[in-house]
C-alpha cells in the first residue's frame, strides 16, 4: 500500500514535470531566459530517479523481510531491523519526492512573469499643446 502511494506521488509529480517543461519551451520560443528553471528541472528530475531508484530497494526490502520471516531467526529480531530498514528507505524515497517537490517549485517560481516575454507594452506619449491666448487691449 506504501508502495502504491510513493508510485502514484512521483507520477504525480513527474506529470507536473511535465507541463513545466513545457512551460519552459513556450517561454524560452518567445525569447525569455531559462536557465534557471531548467537548472531546476534538472534537480527535480534527478530526485526523482532517486526517489525511484530508492523505492525499488524498498521493494528489495520488504521481500528481504518476507525472506527473513520464513527463516529460523527469531521474530522479535526480524520485526526490529525488518522495520528500522524499512522506515530507513521509505524516509530516504520521501526526502527524494520533497526536495524534487522544491525543484519544481523554485522553477515555477524563475518562470513567474515570464508569460508574455515578446508582448512589448505599447506605451502612448501624451502629446501637450500649448494653447495661447491673446488679449488684444
Amino acid at each position: 500500500k506504501l508502495v502504491r502511494r510513493f508510485e502514484a506521488t512521483i507520477t504525480r509529480e513527474e506529470s507536473i514535470m511535465n507541463r513545466i517543461i513545457s512551460r519552459i519551451e513556450k517561454v524560452k520560443s518567445a525569447g525569455g531566459n531559462t536557465t534557471t528553471a531548467e537548472k531546476h528541472i534538472e534537480e527535480a528530475r534527478n530526485h526523482f530517479m532517486m526517489a525511484k531508484t530508492a523505492l525499488t530497494s524498498f521493494k528489495n526490502s520488504t521481500t528481504s523481510a518476507q525472506v527473513l520471516a520464513e527463516s529460523n531467526i527469531s521474530t522479535s529480531t526480524i520485526i526490529k531491523t525488518g522495520l528500522a530498514r524499512l522506515k530507513e528507505v521509505a524516509g530516504n524515497v520521501e526526502k527524494h519526492i520533497r526536495n524534487g517537490h522544491k525543484s519544481l517549485t523554485e522553477a515555477l517560481k524563475s518562470l513567474r512573469g515570464m508569460s508574455g516575454v515578446n508582448n512589448t507594452a505599447t506605451s502612448t506619449q501624451a502629446t501637450t499643446t500649448a494653447t495661447t491666448t491673446s488679449q488684444s487691449n
